[in-house]
């Protein structure tokens, strides 16, 4: 506004959009069976990552601090001490995270998916999906994950603290990018046990905030009215 010397009255904010119908709660065979497609044992807890976290796009063996991969490795690495656990990966240039998880002994599963759609089946087969990221826009994976009906821990980023106001029990957002306490909620969103009343919140409140729907609405109705 200041620099460019827009008027205040034509700035709007409208959030991201995610398809809701193809990212929904899954039932519990449709979980066990994500599981086993993917090799990951039953018994243990899955956490997800599927946002790039690398340098360039290659490899992704530098990285890119600003999403955080350095705090993942941190919140993984407490994680591991106390639960059985697998680190669920997609999205390219992820080698740094791969390698900082083989050198502490992490089992992990690295999925790269070709279409976005096809993430819902990522989601299908975790537990809790986690955001460490020092700044983001969305991310995206934060409304696929919470309308997947999936527990979410996540740094105070981007839409987190805009989801955060419309008190999703499945969503835990941290006050600060201390690992320790990210390791403290996500601690404590695994020893909660799935409840199908909180997917189906989560959800819902997803559908009614930022449906491909509701923001095809705000943009007609902020933009071109």
């Amino acid at each position: 506004i200041n620099e460019y010397k827009i008027e205040p009255q034509k700035i709007c904010q409208i959030p991201l959009g995610v398809n809701v119908e193809n990212f929904k709660p899954s039932t519990k065979s449709h979980i066990e069976e994500a599981k086993i497609k993917l090799g990951i044992s039953k018994n243990n807890f899955v956490i997800g990552s599927f946002q790039k976290d690398g340098e360039g796009k290659k490899d992704g063996l530098e990285p890119k601090l600003i999403k955080g991969p350095d705090i993942l490795i941190k919140v993984l690495k407490e994680i591991s001490k106390n639960f059985p656990l697998t680190v669920l990966l997609s999205a390219p240039a992820r080698g740094y995270v791969k390698r900082e998880l083989e050198l502490n002994g992490i089992n992990y599963v690295y999925k790269y998916v070709n279409h976005p759609d096809d993430l819902s089946k990522l989601y299908s087969a975790i537990d809790l999906y986690l955001i460490t990221s020092r700044e983001e826009g969305g991310p995206k994976g934060l409304m696929e994950a919470l309308s997947s009906g999936k527990k979410v821990v996540s740094t105070p980023v981007g839409m987190s603290l805009d989801l955060k106001n419309l008190k999703i029990r499945n969503l835990l957002v941290s006050g600060s990018f201390n690992h320790e306490e990210l390791v403290l909620l996500c601690a404590k969103q695994l020893q909660l046990k799935n409840s199908s009343e909180f997917s189906s919140e989560s959800h819902n409140k997803i559908k009614n905030f930022c449906s491909w729907e509701k923001v095809a609405e705000e943009h007609v109705r902020k933009l071109y009215s």
